[in-house]
């Protein structure tokens, strides 16, 4: 310890920068299902989306990816539905995949509640004077 090399600055090292922090959009765009859904899968997507809306993981820029999970849920829901396959291999892949993007969008459980940042009143010192 402390030979040749050992001195210098150290890669990470010295103050970090300070973390700015990006608020949640107040308003939240509902929008409808795009044209294409169709059947059992328009079923999902109005099932989910409201869920996925109040938990503000689903906007315009995330609709294609819960497409698929609308799509997701369904083939699932086929597989197990079938004695042949379901609990094989296949349907446990599509479980954990389903599970996976149910996550993504905040609509699986995951130990704790979810609570409503409530922003409390300021209190001044000076307003039980008033």
């Amino acid at each position: 310890m402390g030979g040749i090399g050992s001195g210098g600055r150290r890669a990470g090292s010295g103050q970090k920068p300070r973390a700015v922090v990006l608020s949640h959009p107040s308003a939240v765009e509902i929008f409808d299902p795009p044209k294409m859904l169709r059947g059992k899968v328009l079923g999902v997507w109005h099932t989910l989306a409201p869920l996925a809306f109040d938990a503000r993981t689903l906007t315009r820029a995330t609709e294609l990816a819960f497409v698929i999970l609308c799509r997701n849920v369904v083939l699932e829901q086929r597989l197990a539905s079938k004695v042949a396959t379901a609990g094989r291999s296949n349907h446990r892949g599509m479980i954990q995949r389903v599970d996976a993007e149910l996550a993504k969008f905040c609509l699986a459980p995951f130990g704790k509640a979810l609570s409503a940042a409530v922003a409390e009143p300021v209190k001044s010192k000076w307003a039980g004077l008033l």
